[in-house]
């Protein structure tokens, strides 16, 4: 009404008048509904005669148009599956309670970042998102670390003379114009300087925030800005480092030990031509290793300097050629990259010739091989060798995709399991690729020089040639046991951009095909298997002994923390530990890892509920000796089943460890639409409960889901579980099943061993109540809120401190008896409890729940623990004889519930007979899997390392 003063003075109803007249004058009926932008969506949808909210209430959001740019329905589904699977439209869903559970509404904004970036909205306990359209935009706030509102307005003056929201104007507009969201993040730059961007279908910023800051990629050109903040937080792994000049001492001892011999070699079957023109230590990295490299091949090392504006570089590289060690050629003037090579490529008509950039860095026989290679096949003209940089088809760990994370291993011992593991291996490729590229001379000599005059700066010229001698029958290989570092471009990086999109326009003008072949190829990727032998050659490289598989998703939590226990217990023993994951954005993603190899991306199953054989094939060659089965969830539907067959085709035992009830229960937590405990009623209820509510596996069967993991766990070796409650309920279901109970490791902590001191309670003081970990529905949040807004609603001396967060954390912000901590590590947590002192800790957890690390926690914090009357929580304070056990009822009945809190007496932790509450497994194979040393199973020997040369290449 605010915004239409006029529809307010004529006392009209705001709705009618919309629907009757507002709708034809493009006014907004909400301040998330911007008619023009919806309406822009619709061109091919039938819309009929409705007005806008009309047609998307009853067309739009079924078809993901957003009703605002701020709004994105397809995200939000996506981000929240229930929403998804309970058919409500995802727009009234957030009106009515995402925007209220701190729930993102794109991809953009964060409001997790927001609350911790602004401290007077967290204090205020103000709703990010509202704050964020009705004052944060004007007041220059940034939305998430991606969007900087400030920023976008001084760089858009047409942002703020229109008076839009900046983020808004950014998803409308601003994308599509390639507009900057912060001044660390080039749109441009950053898909032009990776290709796989633009076939990803994301554009630039949405794929740097999913893939590009985890993998470290660069987001600006160099010398301006720095990563966002999230490039930081999300990178867990380290850059390959740029190698450095070689140093004089390395330079005397090359001249000592190799002479002469690369210069003027008359006898040279092969020109390898380094163009030159900026670059100064990578330049010198890079003949030093062509230089030191074990070659047999005679062949001549050409330097030729186009006119490089560095002068201590063009000064090193004289007083080098000087000595010998290679030929300098200075061209009178700047010749370009094309021009500077064809010079080099006609020096010697009857040689073959390696075109190396002055940024690619070789190792051992690299030319051996090439040259091998070359003369493996009558009609191959040019060959490419594996790399890391400069995104392209040839490139390793990830397909065409920029690789500069560092690696477990060096580059020259990258380049010796190439040549190992891929030992005479040629792939076609639809084009050779310039960084190391091998021609032939009778190619060369059919097919002619560069198109200097297309493409004399450099960019594209290979694959134009590489063209041209596919025209004449010449073919062009991959050869896939070399691998050369390249870091891509340094000669001609600022103009790069232009580069390719002259160059782009060109090849298509030309070959009409050739991006079309270019993308066929990427998605057959026939050199997969290239790359997958390296993976796992590395894995073996780390430990060559049978491996132990642990299956997993990637949803953290207590799964993964007991996994990691494991894990670590299997290492600390000398065996091989594998991961197979699935992941959490994509269904049936199924990758294999080790913890100590980072990026193995090659070893995964991009569908693993129709890949069953693909994988089978893929774990024989990792030489799995035993499976450990954690979740399953994100393998898809047969899953059980399939992981059955895995283990009976690779001939191995697997165990099974219970960390929840899915194997009952694909709603897993065994709860209903009450938001509560279900009972475990009879299956027809359950089947009725999925056809309504789906789950996270879909619409199954309920008896059919049973019927596959009873047989699944039926032939395990062991079905592990971690306390007596667990067995028992499952038993009801599989009795034919024998579990085993394993209380999880944990650090051994004795209760009458120092433990935080037990804080008293005064008599007029208020109970202060701890909640411990990240809680959400299951958790107990809903009970929490309640309980809280009862004690306020009746003034009880009754307080609240979340140490963690909550689904809801918003609305419990806003109740002055809960104290939020916020996240928590192990490390930091008794800290945190000494500064809140807190009288007992509560457990409202509305599952029975499996385990319990945050009870662990409470009991070594010397917190008195009351939990409802289920589950292993429970069992455990049953077993120790020390807390508070409450009846199922009272998570409905918050009154109730809190009076029985007030009238708690902690027992004082003096009185409790001592007892060891963590389970201690001395020697994880015969203390907790009853597991026998033999043959498959025996901690691995040291593996010798290789003796170095006299002469080592820079990596």
């Amino acid at each position: 009404m605010s915004s239409n003063p006029d529809v307010a003075a004529q006392s009209i109803n705001p709705l009618v008048h919309f629907l009757e007249l507002g709708a034809i004058q493009n006014r907004q009926p909400h301040l998330l509904f911007d008619v023009r932008y919806y309406l822009s969506q619709i061109k091919d949808i039938d819309s009929g005669a409705l007005n806008p909210i009309a047609h998307f209430m009853q067309y739009g959001a079924k078809h993901g148009l957003s009703p605002h740019p701020l709004f994105d329905i397809q995200f939000y589904l996506a981000e929240n599956p229930e929403v998804a699977t309970s058919k409500q439209n995802p727009f009234i869903h957030f009106l009515e309670l995402g925007i209220k559970e701190c729930r993102n509404p794109n991809p953009y904004f964060d409001a997790v970042y927001y609350l911790r970036e602004y401290a007077d909205v967290f204090h205020g306990k103000l709703n990010p998102f509202s704050h964020y359209i009705l004052r944060g935009d004007r007041e220059g706030r940034n939305a998430s670390p991606w969007f900087d509102s400030k920023y976008y307005q001084e760089q858009n003056p047409d942002v703020m003379r229109l008076g839009v929201n900046s983020l808004a104007h950014f998803i409308a507009v601003g994308i599509q114009e390639g507009r900057k969201p912060n001044p660390n993040f080039d749109p441009d730059f950053y898909a032009e300087s990776y290709p796989d961007v633009v076939r990803s279908g994301l554009n630039p910023l949405l794929h740097y925030i999913r893939i590009g800051a985890a993998q470290g990629r660069v987001a600006v050109p160099p010398q301006r800005g720095t990563q966002p903040p999230y490039a930081s937080m999300k990178q867990s792994l380290q850059k390959a480092i740029p190698p450095s000049a070689p140093t004089a001492e390395q330079w005397a001892a090359l001249l000592k030990n190799i002479g002469t011999s690369a210069a003027a070699n008359k006898n040279a079957m092969i020109d390898v031509i380094v163009p030159v023109y900026r670059g100064h230590d990578t330049t010198l990295a890079c003949l030093y290793n062509a230089l030191v490299a074990p070659v047999r091949v005679p062949h001549q090392l050409i330097v030729i300097n186009d006119c490089s504006p560095e002068p201590d570089l063009v000064s090193k590289l004289a007083e080098l050629a000087a000595t010998g060690l290679f030929t300098l050629i200075n061209n009178p003037e700047n010749f370009g990259f094309v021009g500077t090579v064809n010079r080099g490529m006609s020096l010697h008509p009857n040689r073959d010739v390696v075109l190396l950039n002055s940024d690619a860095f070789v190792y051992g026989d690299w030319l051996d091989r090439l040259h091998s290679a070359s003369r493996s096949e009558e009609k191959i003209g040019t060959l490419t060798p594996f790399t890391n940089s400069d995104p392209t088809i040839c490139t390793y760990p990830r397909f065409n995709a920029e690789n500069n994370l560092k690696l477990e291993l060096d580059y020259p011992e990258l380049d010796r399991l190439f040549s190992q593991v891929n030992t005479g291996a040629l792939v076609e490729i639809p084009t050779a690729v310039g960084f190391c590229m091998y021609i032939r001379r009778d190619c060369l000599v059919d097919v002619g020089l560069f198109d200097e005059k297309a493409f004399g700066r450099g960019n594209g010229e290979e694959n134009d040639f590489s063209q041209r001698a596919a025209s004449k029958g010449w073919k062009n290989k991959l050869a896939a046991n070399v691998f050369v570092r390249h870091l891509g471009a340094v000669s001609f990086l600022a103009e790069k951009s232009d580069l390719l999109k002259r160059s782009a326009a060109i090849l298509k003008e030309r070959y009409p095909q050739f991006f079309h072949n270019i993308k066929t190829f990427c998605k057959d990727d026939p050199i997969k298997a290239f790359r997958q032998r390296i993976d796992i050659a590395r894995l073996k490289r780390q430990n060559d002994r049978p491996a132990v598989l642990f299956v997993n998703h990637a949803r953290g939590g207590g799964t993964e923390r007991h996994m990691q226990d494991l894990i670590e217990r299997w290492q600390k023993e000398g065996f091989q530990t594998l991961i197979m994951r699935s992941d959490k954005r994509i269904p049936d993603l199924v990758q294999i890892s080790h913890p100590a190899v980072p990026e193995t991306p090659n070893l995964s199953i991009t569908n693993f509920s129709t890949q069953t054989l693909e994988a089978i094939a893929l774990l024989k060659q990792l030489n799995i000796c035993h499976i450990h089965i954690h979740h399953l969830a994100g393998f898809g539907e047969t899953a059980p089943w399939q992981m059955r067959k895995i283990a009976h085709e690779l001939g191995v035992s697997y165990d099974f460890t219970v960390h929840d009830y899915t194997s009952i229960c694909p709603q897993i937590n065994l709860i209903d639409d009450s938001g509560h405990y279900c009972g475990e009623p009879p299956v027809n209820i359950c089947e009725s409960c999925v056809a309504k509510n789906s789950s996270p596996f879909g619409n199954v069967s309920v008896k059919d889901w049973r019927r596959q993991y009873e047989d699944m766990l039926a032939n395990a070796r062991s079905v592990f579980v971690p306390n007596a409650d667990v067995s028992t309920r499952l038993a009801k279901y599989f009795p034919k099943v024998s579990f085993s109970i394993r209380t999880h490791p944990e650090e051994s902590a004795d209760l009458s061993r120092n433990p935080l001191p037990q804080v008293k309670r005064s008599e007029h003081s208020a109970l202060r109540v701890a909640v411990l970990g990240a809680i959400g529905p299951h958790k107990g949040s809903k009970i929490l809120l309640d309980c809280a807004t009862d004690a306020l609603r009746r003034k009880l001396p009754l307080n609240f401190v979340l140490f963690g967060y909550a689904n809801n954390e918003v609305e419990l912000r806003q109740l002055p008896n809960v104290t939020i901590t916020g996240p928590y590590d192990d490390a930091a947590i008794y800290e945190l409890l000494e500064e809140h002192p807190c009288h007992i800790s509560f457990f409202p957890a509305v599952w029975p729940e499996t385990f319990s690390y945050t009870l662990s926690i409470a009991m070594k914090a010397n917190l008195y623990p009351v939990a409802f009357e289920f589950g292993a929580i429970s069992d455990r304070l049953r077993t120790l004889d020390w807390g508070e056990l409450l009846e199922l009822e009272l998570m409905e009945r918050a009154n109730l519930l809190n009076d029985r809190l007030l009238a708690i007496k902690p027992t004082p932790l003096e009185l409790v007979p001592p007892r060891s509450w963590a389970a201690l497994y001395p020697h994880s194979l015969s203390d907790y899997y009853k597991l026998p040393f033999n043959d498959n199973l025996q901690p691995a020997s040291t593996r010798p390392l290789t003796p170095a040369e006299t002469l080592t290449s820079i990596s």
